[in-house]
């Protein structure tokens, strides 16, 4: 691993969250110093532009004052993933979209090991690739869930790229869904004419992006059969061969509700022909994936009524899938930190839906109530100012035997929760003191 480059600069280190201590203890062992800003602000422009290397954390947006002044100054920008690209002796996988790329990456890890592989996991999904580095062989695959923060000044793609549907999120961080949009690119911009691609076919910006690739693209669709691709059937996914189709897995296979884990599954399945894994392989890993804590997840059933914790439902489109994937009444809990989302949508699905009431709290609480009570047939609608465990109880209060309670709150957890694992398990504990 050539550090020969970082040996004599001067480096700083900007915030300190997963990525950053990530950076210190890779740094550190390779004896090389660095200073850490926990939390820099454009006050530090001064002292930080005396560095010649800044490392960014995905919390400070690419795009703040404090960064593009240094960048101005002509002090070097990067971040752990940029280091993590420049350096990895292995194969890189990367994984982006809207929502379901953390699914993705695991159900295509599960696949990869059941196939026998080498295999690493990382990235946005929680493990920082620079923690595993060492370990990595010219041979072995690195699976990276990847954002827009971790994407956004990236000059180089990975070796195989995932694209799954972009929507709009982040909008608190980006300018605008333009740039959004622009951050997500790099994942398949600077692919060679020997990597490859699995991109969402019915997604009208993945369909855009894809014709900047160089990469031999494979498209997966929920209703198109393209050779050298995927689809969605009625209780089957298909690849299609030149003049013939095979089964890939059964939706069956899958034990978490919810279509959209079968247009996730079906993606890892594309990459995994791709990569020339067997399909019992695939399906075996399949069928071991169970949805990661915090998505869709039973927490318990208490006097006929079942609960569930979606807290990792950060966006408007997550929410939605969350409504669709349980039959039957529900009552919903929405509502957060603001991303700048639109929740027009979202409103207009509930009022289709079997949704009988709703309780919203937090920020976007507030905005997601209004619209209801603007709307004419709207579901019982109600704000907490504060408190999961009242929430609870008036979910609880509002519904009946054989309803669903689900928390699918569409918007991120900051304010009243560290993160959403932290608002998931206050939810969870609150549904136990019932």
């Amino acid at each position: 691993m050539n550090l020969a480059r970082y040996q004599k600069k001067k480096i700083a280190i900007l915030g300190f969250g997963k990525e950053g201590r990530a950076l210190l203890d890779f740094f550190s062992a390779a004896h090389i110093s660095v200073q850490v800003y926990k939390h820099p602000t454009e006050k530090d422009f001064v002292e930080l532009s005396k560095f010649q290397v800044v490392f960014r954390s995905p919390g400070l947006p690419w795009n703040s004052k404090l960064i593009q002044k240094l960048i101005r100054k002509g002090v070097e920008v990067s971040s752990s993933t940029k280091l993590f690209f420049e350096l990895c002796p292995g194969k890189i996988i990367g994984i982006t979209g809207t929502k379901g790329k953390g699914t993705t990456a695991t159900i295509l890890y599960k696949i990869l090991k059941t196939a026998g592989k080498k295999v690493f996991l990382g990235g946005n999904i929680g493990t920082s690739p620079l923690n595993f580095i060492h370990k990595i062989k010219k041979s072995d695959l690195v699976v990276l869930e990847l954002s827009s923060f971790q994407l956004q000044d990236l000059k180089t793609s990975p070796w195989l790229a995932i694209m799954l549907d972009v929507t709009s999120d982040h909008l608190d961080h980006h300018k605008n869904q333009a740039e959004y949009i622009s951050a997500k690119s790099p994942l398949i911009r600077y692919q060679k004419t020997s990597d490859s691609a699995v991109l969402d076919y019915d997604s009208p910006v993945v369909h855009r992006l894809g014709g900047s690739t160089k990469s031999i693209k494979h498209w997966y669709s929920r209703t198109k059969a393209l050779p050298g691709g995927a689809f969605i059937g009625d209780d089957r996914v298909f690849f299609v061969h030149r003049r013939k189709q095979e089964v890939l897995f059964e939706k069956s296979l899958l034990k978490s509700p919810g279509e959209h884990y079968v247009t996730d599954a079906t993606a890892a399945a594309l990459a995994a022909k791709v990569l020339k894994i067997r399909n019992s392989a695939i399906r075996e890993g399949i069928a071991t994936f169970h949805q990661s804590p915090h998505r869709l997840e039973f927490v318990a059933e208490y006097r006929g009524r079942k609960f569930y914790n979606d807290s990792a439902a950060t966006l408007p489109d997550a929410t939605i899938a969350a409504i669709e994937s349980f039959p039957g009444p529900k009552i919903l809990i929405l509502g957060g930190s603001d991303k700048k989302a639109d929740y027009k949508i979202l409103v207009k699905v509930i009022m289709k839906s079997d949704v009988r009431a709703v309780i919203t709290m937090g920020e976007t609480g507030k905005k997601i109530a209004k619209l209801l009570h603007g709307s004419k047939g709207a579901p019982d609608t109600v704000y907490v100012e504060k408190g999961i465990d009242t929430v609870v109880k008036k979910a609880f209060e509002m519904s009946r035997e054989g309803d669903t309670v689900l928390l699918s709150p569409a918007s991120a957890s900051f304010g009243q929760f560290d993160n959403y694992q932290d608002r998931g398990e206050k939810f969870a504990k609150a549904v136990k003191k019932l």
